[in-house]
C-alpha cells in the first residue's frame, strides 16, 4: 500500500513539476525609442537567477542570450506570458535598427502608452492603463499581418497604406488591423501581474514582477 502511494505521488510530481517549481519573474527594462544611446538593457530574474543583458554590437546578438534563455514557453511550447511582452523586452537587447524596420512606434497620452510593432508575421499592440500599468491579462493584442513570400515577410495587401511598399513595415495602416487578445495559453503555468512603465524624453522603462497563477 505504501509503495502504491509513493508511486502515485511521484507520478503527480512529474506531471505537475513544471508548475510546482515555478517562481516569480522580475523585469527591469530600458529602451531609448528615439536614439541609440548605448544604455539599453533588459534585466530579468527567473528561477532564482538574475540576468543583466544588453546588445552586443560585435556579435549582433544579446550578450547574455536573453533571446533563447528567457523562458516564456512551457515544456509543450505553450506561451506562459503574452508574446508581445517578450517581443517588447527584446528590443533592449537587439540592434537599434530593428525597431526601425519593424515599425516600432510609441504614442503617449499622459501616462497611458500605446506601443505598436511588427515582428515576423505578426503585428502587436500594447496599451497601458491611464497610470502606465502594463497588465499581462489586458494590455496585449496580436494579429497576423504578414505573408511569407519566398522566405521574406510582406505586409498583407489589405493592411498597407495606399501606394505603400508591402516590404516596408512602416507602410502599415494600423487602423486596418483586426487585433485580438494576446495572452498566455499554457495549461501548466501562467504568469500574471503588472509592470510599471514610464516614458520621458524618449526613454521607455518598465519594471515589475509577475507571479505564477495559483
Amino acid at each position: 500500500m505504501k509503495k502504491r502511494v509513493i508511486f502515485t505521488a511521484m507520478a503527480v510530481l512529474f506531471t505537475t513539476g513544471f508548475a510546482a517549481f515555478a517562481q516569480k519573474i522580475t523585469f527591469d527594462y530600458r529602451f531609448n525609442v528615439l536614439n541609440d544611446d548605448g544604455m539599453h538593457y533588459f534585466t530579468w530574474t527567473q528561477d532564482g537567477k538574475t540576468v543583466k543583458d544588453s546588445y552586443d554590437a560585435v556579435t549582433g546578438a544579446s550578450r547574455e542570450k536573453s533571446t533563447s534563455m528567457f523562458k516564456w514557453r512551457d515544456e509543450n511550447r505553450k506561451k506562459m506570458i503574452p508574446t508581445g511582452l517578450r517581443g517588447l523586452m527584446l528590443y533592449a537587447v537587439s540592434s537599434r535598427e530593428r525597431a526601425g524596420y519593424e515599425a516600432f512606434t510609441l504614442n503617449a497620452d499622459g501616462k497611458m502608452l500605446t506601443i505598436n510593432f511588427i515582428h515576423n508575421a505578426n503585428a502587436y499592440k500594447i496599451t497601458t492603463d491611464a497610470k502606465g500599468n502594463l497588465s499581462t491579462e489586458s494590455s496585449f493584442q496580436i494579429a497576423p499581418a504578414c505573408d511569407n513570400i519566398g522566405g521574406k515577410y510582406m505586409l498583407k495587401p489589405e493592411y498597407v497604406k495606399a501606394g505603400g511598399d508591402r516590404a516596408d513595415m512602416n507602410n502599415v495602416d494600423w487602423s486596418k488591423i483586426p487585433f485580438a487578445k494576446d495572452v498566455a495559453e499554457s495549461e501548466e503555468i501562467v504568469y500574471t501581474g503588472t509592470l510599471k512603465t514610464s516614458y520621458k524624453n524618449g526613454i521607455l522603462t518598465a519594471k515589475g514582477t509577475l507571479q505564477p497563477k495559483k
